[in-house]
């Protein structure tokens, strides 16, 4: 026994070595950042965070801390993605050369993951929710994006997970009231307006056919996938994206990947009210209240005007580069006058509303 510790201990050793030489020859950029993330969760959203700073031309430095370390480097689970931090050589460790003129610090008590009890003033900054992080890490996908696309179906559409285990949770919630994922996809399967769509080739044949006025739901647990490379692609061709919760908290990556491609939100009022700055009716989304709501509000845009949908995806899009593009994000962030900078953790987060 005595033997396997020393044994683990030294191959930790040389891993943590490894990890910093890896690190040091990672060239410096003209801008710095300095971020002290001690006090946050090491999560997708902090990933996220940084692979932003460093498309935006950042060289980032955190911590030289060897407990921080041997978290970055686990690959399973959550830590997938902040595994890419190393595996793409995006941080450093340590404080950055002190003749370094173009530095941005953030200090640990500026990072805080109590994203919900949080008081909104100019001096604090919530960083919204993003899309799925390996969008970031392969950023030239967005550049396929066309958001002006005009030769749109006038359907809804969503594909996700809609697994009833995981996505009813959000149902016994005791901070949101809202309906789940589950609930609303079972109710709209009930109704006419619903077209199954079974296969990537059904899809394909849809999209390039008359039939027009439906909502699409691709569960893409039970029925296919459509692979993450292609998302943006298909996502263009609709008018509109049904934002569905996500399992503990209303937020969900495929709301910002959908406004990346200029389709319309349609979204519960409490989802869109957490919004920052909230989503607004008619402007640059569509709200609804309950089910009941929703199905009034789904038979009702089958019926506006081109000049409508036109306006409000464009309003989308003004949005989209406004506040949820990595440039706008990090013009926030880098902000010296910010006292806190919120970041989401879901599960952790909620536990300190709670608290």
């Amino acid at each position: 026994m005595w033997f396997y510790s020393e044994r683990k201990d030294l191959v930790d050793y040389f891993k943590y070595i490894r990890i910093l030489a890896k690190a040091y020859f990672i060239p410096i950029k003209d801008k710095v950042i300095y971020i002290e993330i001690s006090n946050v969760e090491i999560n997708r959203y902090l990933a996220a965070l940084l692979i932003m700073l460093d498309i935006q031309g950042y060289t980032i430095y955190i911590p030289k801390d060897k407990k921080l370390i041997k978290i970055l480097d686990k690959s399973k689970g959550e830590f997938r993605y902040t595994s890419w931090l190393l595996s793409d050589k995006i941080i450093k460790f340590g404080n950055p050369p002190k003749n370094l003129k173009r530095g941005v610090s953030i200090s640990a008590n500026q990072l805080s993951n109590n994203y919900f009890s949080a008081v909104n003033l100019n001096s604090f900054y919530h960083i919204p929710m993003c899309c799925y992080p390996a969008f970031y890490k392969n950023y030239n996908l967005f550049k396929k994006i066309n958001s002006f696309y005009d030769k749109r179906k006038r359907c809804v559409f969503m594909a996700g997970n809609f697994d009833g285990e995981f996505y009813r949770r959000i149902d016994e919630s005791s901070y949101f009231n809202q309906p789940s994922r589950k609930k609303v996809v079972d109710y709209i399967k009930e109704k006419e307006y619903y077209y199954p769509i079974k296969s990537i080739a059904h899809l394909n044949n849809y999209i390039s056919g008359e039939k027009d006025n439906n909502v699409i739901l691709i569960n893409t647990k039970e029925e296919f996938r459509i692979p993450f490379t292609s998302l943006f692609e298909y996502l263009v061709n609709f008018d509109f994206f049904l934002a569905l919760p996500g399992v503990t908290i209303p937020q969900s990556h495929n709301l910002i990947e959908a406004m990346a491609c200029g389709c319309i939100p349609i979204i519960h009022q409490e989802y869109a009210a957490l919004m920052q700055p909230p989503l607004e009716h008619n402007k640059n989304a569509f709200l609804f209240a309950d089910l009941d709501d929703l199905h009034e509000l789904l038979l009702g845009i089958f019926e506006i005007s081109n000049e409508f949908i036109r306006e409000i995806s464009e309003n989308v899009n003004l949005y989209y580069y406004s506040f949820l593009t990595p440039e706008a994000i990090v013009k926030e962030v880098i902000k010296p006058s910010l006292d806190c900078i919120y970041i989401q953790a879901e599960h952790k987060s909620l536990k300190l509303l709670n608290s």
